[in-house]
């Protein structure tokens, strides 16, 4: 018979050689996980390869400004945009800054992009080569919420704000509140005579070609001891894009006049109809012309001329002039009655305004 002794010990071999093996198989099984991940790993990186180089997923994103930059969108949330493209690498854009994200095969059909130069690389323009905040890139600011006088439905984005200057003697802020809504505010000052001026934007874009928006404006004019106010409501659309647009809209104007120490008040209503556009030229300057009719009073204004594009910075010079009609009244002796000669009047003068996008 086996002792209790030589079986503890018999007990205590096998253990140890159950280790060993146990041990063993630990380490076999350790390696072939291990190996599993690799490969697993290695696949998904092929997997994100294919995914870079497959050219249904190469997009062109426009900007504000109308650029247009190429890549591959590697993420994207809604603050931001990864996008890996050739002439810079991977950049961020945020999301306030995009206009659109279009397949590149789709605007390579429509021939809506220069295929020499997708990413307007080495542009030279008016004012100077800019960065605008993206590597090795070069645009020009279009100011395309705003014609000479009238509004386009293009509109600001969010937390962008503008300067302008008209003749020296109007200075007017506009902010984005959100994408589709903007405000602003401005004064003219000639000698006696303060306008005060506040306004009204909002926009909506139906697709890449078409967008339809309405706007108020307001205009205080201070004296003593009298005041006016003249308010336009008006609405309408803009088909085409940053680079060339045509606007349409139609509103109604009316005047306010009070005389506080004659306690006599006046209204007149006015329809007023618009249509402006502006056409790019190069990338340093456009052709804008900017028409307006009010139907009451019969006055047409007209306008024409050209827009100067820098890194920030917008200068319009152009021609504008006016048509109105002149009542005159005359006694004809001959037949003894008063005859009224209704005769149109023409004035023309320049158009200067400088524009400034600070943010």
């Amino acid at each position: 018979m086996v002792s209790g002794l030589e079986f503890h010990l018999g007990i205590i071999q096998n253990l140890k050689k159950m280790k060993k093996i146990i041990l063993f198989s630990l380490v076999f099984v350790s390696i072939f996980l291990l190996n599993g991940n690799l490969n697993a790993q290695e696949n998904a990186n092929n997997n994100n390869s294919k995914i870079l180089v497959d050219s249904s997923n190469l997009v062109v994103i426009t900007l504000n400004d109308g650029a247009q930059i190429k890549g591959f969108i590697l993420y994207k949330n809604l603050e931001e945009v990864s996008l890996k493209t050739d002439f810079a690498g991977t950049i961020v854009l945020k999301q306030t800054d995009i206009v659109s994200v279009v397949n590149y095969n789709v605007l390579l059909a429509n021939k809506t992009i220069n295929t020499k130069n997708p990413n307007n690389l080495n542009i030279m323009k008016f004012g100077g080569s800019s960065n605008n905040n993206q590597k090795g890139s070069n645009y020009t600011y279009k100011a395309s919420q705003k014609y000479f006088v009238n509004n386009s439905y293009l509109g600001l984005k969010k937390r962008e704000l503008v300067y302008q200057n008209i003749y020296l003697f109007y200075n007017d802020c506009d902010y984005g509140l959100t994408d589709n809504f903007s405000i602003g505010g401005g004064f003219v000052f000639l000698g006696n005579l303060s306008t005060i001026n506040l306004h009204f934007r909002s926009q909506i874009e139906l697709n890449e070609l078409l967008k339809i928006g309405a706007t108020y404006n307001v205009f205080i004019i201070p004296a003593d001891p009298s005041y006016a106010i003249f308010g336009i409501t008006s609405g309408g659309f803009t088909i085409g894009n940053l680079n060339k647009n045509i606007s349409f809209s139609i509103g109604q104007g009316n005047i306010k006049s009070l005389d506080s120490k004659a306690d006599v008040s006046n209204s007149f209503n006015n329809i007023a109809y618009a249509v402006s556009g502006v056409y790019k030229i190069n990338e340093g300057t456009s052709i804008i012309t900017d028409n307006f009719y009010m139907e009451k009073s019969n006055m047409k204004f007209y306008s024409i001329g050209f827009r100067f594009h820098s890194k920030n910075i917008v200068f319009d010079l152009g021609y504008m002039g006016n048509t109105y009609i002149i009542d005159e009244n005359y006694y004809d002796y001959m037949t003894g009655t008063n005859i009224l000669n209704r005769r149109e009047s023409n004035n023309s003068y320049p158009f200067l305004a400088l524009t400034y996008k600070i943010k």
